[in-house]
C-alpha cells in the first residue's frame, strides 16, 4: 500500500483480516494512513500475477484499517514473459567461458526470457553457456546464449540436483517469437488436459 500523497517513506504491507461486499480490512500496517486517504493497493494472487486499484481508508479500529472495496482491480502483468511447464525438454549447454564443459540439463520450465533446468553439476552464478534444444512435437531447433542468474544448490538427498534460471542474452526476434507461440499453445493444451499451468515471468 502507498499513499496517494506520499507522508513518509515507501510501501506498507499487510495481510487482509476480513473481507465484506463494499469494503474489506486489513491488518493495520502502522503506516501513515488517515481517514479519507486514497491508498494506491497492490496484491500478489497464486499464480503470481498482481494486481492493483486505488482505493480509500474508510476507517481505523482494533489494529485494523477498513479499505474501500474497489470496482475494479487491474491486472499488472508480474513477469516480462510467460513461462510453461516443460518436463520432456532436454537441453544442453556448452560453456562460453573459463573452463570448457558441456552440460546436460532436464527443463522444468521455459519461456521466451530463459529456462529453469535441472543438472548433476554445481554452475556458477553469471556462468554463461550456449544453450540446443528442440521444443517437444515440433522441428524448431535452437541454439541460445544464456546466463545463469539463479543457483538453487542441491539438498542432502544423494539424487538431488542442481537447479539454476537461465536468462537468455542473445535471442532474436523470429526465436523470440516461436518460443512465445509455442508457449501459449502449450498453456491451452495443459489446461485442457489438467496438466501444470504456466506462470507469468
Amino acid at each position: 500500500m502507498i499513499p496517494a500523497e506520499q507522508r513518509g517513506n515507501g510501501r506498507f504491507e499487510s495481510k487482509v483480516d476480513v473481507v465484506e461486499s463494499k469494503r474489506f480490512w486489513v491488518i493495520d500496517p502502522k503506516g501513515p494512513f488517515q481517514i479519507d486517504d486514497k491508498i494506491h493497493c497492490e496484491r500478489v494472487v497464486d499464480d503470481d500475477a498482481r494486481y492493483r486499484a486505488s482505493i480509500q481508508v474508510l476507517s481505523r479500529a482494533g489494529g485494523a484499517l477498513a479499505l474501500s472495496m474497489p470496482a475494479d482491480w487491474e491486472r499488472v502483468q508480474a513477469r516480462a514473459h510467460v513461462r510453461i511447464a516443460a518436463d520432456d525438454l532436454q537441453v544442453r549447454g556448452q560453456c562460453r567461458v573459463g573452463e570448457a564443459r558441456d552440460c546436460k540439463f532436464s527443463c522444468i520450465n521455459i519461456s521466451a526470457g530463459g529456462f529453469m533446468l535441472e543438472v548433476d553439476a554445481l554452475l556458477e552464478m553469471n556462468d554463461e553457456y550456449v544453450f540446443d534444444f528442440c521444443l517437444p512435437e515440433t522441428d524448431n531447433h535452437f541454439k541460445i546464449a544464456g546466463r545463469v542468474v539463479r543457483v538453487d544448490e542441491p539438498g542432502p538427498a544423494s539424487d538431488a540436483k542442481c537447479v539454476v534460471g537461465i536468462q537468455f542474452t542473445d535471442i532474436g526476434e523470429e526465436d523470440s517469437g516461436t518460443i512465445t507461440r509455442w508457449v501459449y499453445v502449450e498453456q491451452i493444451r495443459q489446461r485442457h488436459t489438467g496438466e501444470n499451468i504456466s506462470h507469468d515471468e
